[in-house]
């Protein structure tokens, strides 16, 4: 995992998002790339949860010891789950492939009209509102527990790559448009 980060970030991501390299302006293609990407991992974990499946082999065994050895159990949350790892790590792939564009760099780097204090406001609730709709999700239901949970991970990176700089940006958007013309 620490090797592949760093690699899946200067090969992949970066030359899409700071625009160099072969075919860097096809923003197009790079996110088609990218969803891709994430479609596949998706489907070699869940390939992999149901491998196990058919061998006979539990993946949820850590969650059998550690209520084994726990001296209290009831401290076990879902979230501890690899079950649970494997759904928000996907969705969150597959949400940052929709979502960085470089678009988002720009943002980032280039953008000197965008208000701190909103961002930083925004995104406060924009993870607030996150948290209660996850601790509020029905765990009597496995899979749509894993759902839900799946469709809320894969939207926060589209709420913290779009909507807060986008709400960030908001009071300058006059500015910008009289700039233009």
């Amino acid at each position: 995992g620490s090797f592949l980060a760093p690699a899946l970030c200067i090969y992949v991501s970066d030359p899409y998002i700071w625009k160099y390299g072969t075919g860097a302006s096809d923003t197009g293609r790079a996110l088609l790339w990218h969803v891709i990407c994430a479609l596949l991992t998706i489907a070699i974990s869940v390939v992999t949860y149901f491998s196990l499946k058919i061998c006979g082999i539990d993946p949820q065994w850590t969650v059998q010891m550690a209520f084994r050895w726990c001296e209290s159990p009831d401290d076990i949350h879902v979230s501890t789950t690899p079950m649970f790892a494997l759904v928000q790590t996907t969705a969150s792939l597959l949400g940052w492939a929709l979502c960085v564009t470089p678009a988002v760099a720009q943002y980032r780097h280039y953008t000197r009209n965008r208000s701190l204090i909103l961002s930083a406001f925004s995104t406060a609730i924009i993870l607030y509102i996150f948290k209660h709709a996850q601790d509020n999700i029905n765990r009597s239901n496995a899979f749509c527990f894993y759902l839900l949970q799946f469709l809320l991970n894969a939207l926060k990176p589209a709420l913290l790559l779009r909507l807060a700089p986008a709400i960030a940006m908001w009071p300058y958007a006059t500015q910008t448009k009289l700039k233009t013309k």
